[in-house]
């Protein structure tokens, strides 16, 4: 139901006899007609929230109307929610990117999830976790570069005591903590090729055994992965299997870099020097000419790179006003 918002309905070539059936018709379905007549004699602040119901019409039509505005009102609801709180951006680009996530957040569908480092792919699959019917179960992150070969199987399928030194007692794998939940399996491309055979055994029975076990486990998550790497490319090297990035490859979210997206970028620095203040009691205004200097740089690094500049500057001019001089974007 719209509780607080009004439904703007257009009828085309609508006669004013039936307005009254419109009201009842709405009425019923406890909503609200404001304006009704021809699209060009309407206020140009209604473009938006304008659908069109062509006469002559039945209420199941009117009821599906009013269900696609209502839809469409809890989207833009959402695009400034504080679902996507870190995910800092008006542009149409990441305008773009939020719509995506709340599409295929409403369905269980592995997501892949493509971008530069830096770019924000993990904040991607938090917002699609928090979207999505899981949301009351965990978000299990694992970095798939950052484990050592011979202990990622035992940090994704967990294991038994005894099933190797040091191994004291029984441990739960990600899989087993994201029961339920979501595991985002971030910088895949970095996973070992034996490991991957493994993964895509568990991706297509979603059944696991721990380590030095012998019980089937049945698994219950949603995968989203990510990867700074072209693995199409290391699948014509043989760096990566081709049928796990079939796999993987079901709804892919390729991500802008900063540098396609200059808009944002003050509104990124207004974000992350709130942030600095919180931990550092300190922050920086930067002129409008230093602000222009910034939106021009490529930032190889992206957002991270920039997050770290900005830290950079509250440290090195605590509370003052920051020209074009006193940039430091690669100190020595």
């Amino acid at each position: 139901m719209l509780s607080s918002s009004i439904a703007t309905f257009v009828c085309n070539n609508i006669e004013s006899q039936h307005a009254q059936k419109i009201h009842e018709l709405v009425n019923a379905a406890q909503k609200k007609v404001i304006s009704w007549g021809k699209i060009d004699t309407l206020h140009d602040s209604w473009s938006a929230a304008i659908h069109l119901l062509s006469m002559p019409f039945n209420k199941y039509e009117l009821k599906k109307t009013l269900s696609l505005f209502e839809r469409n009102f809890d989207n833009t609801e959402l695009l400034n929610s504080k679902v996507f709180e870190k995910l800092v951006g008006n542009s149409d680009k990441i305008r773009a990117i939020k719509s995506i996530i709340m599409q295929v957040s409403q369905s269980d569908t592995t997501v892949l999830i493509l971008g530069q480092s830096g770019t924000g792919k993990d904040i991607v699959a938090s917002c699609i976790h928090q979207l999505s019917d899981r949301k009351s179960h965990q978000f299990v992150p694992i970095n798939c570069g950052a484990i050592p070969g011979e202990l990622i199987e035992s940090e994704l399928f967990g294991h038994e005591k005894g099933a190797f030194t040091g191994a004291m007692a029984r441990r739960a794998g990600r899989f087993e903590m994201a029961k339920g939940g979501t595991l985002f399996l971030d910088e895949i491309g970095d996973m070992p090729l034996q490991m991957q055979v493994k993964l895509l055994r568990v991706i297509q029975d979603r059944k696991i055994e721990r380590v030095g076990g012998n019980t089937t486990i049945d698994v219950d998550v949603r995968l989203i992965a990510a990867t700074n790497k072209n693995l199409e490319q290391m699948v014509t090297k043989h760096k990566f299997r081709e049928d796990l990035y079939y796999r993987l490859n079901v709804f892919p979210i390729e991500l802008p870099s900063l540098s396609e997206r200059k808009d944002d970028i003050p509104l990124i620095i207004d974000y992350h020097l709130d942030k600095i203040y919180e931990r550092l009691k300190h922050r920086v205004l930067f002129t409008d000419q230093a602000i222009s200097y910034l939106c021009d740089y490529q930032w190889p690094g992206n957002i991270r790179e920039l997050q770290n500049f900005l830290e950079r500057m509250v440290i090195l001019y605590p509370d003052h006003v920051i020209d074009t001089n006193k940039l430091c974007l690669r100190c020595k």
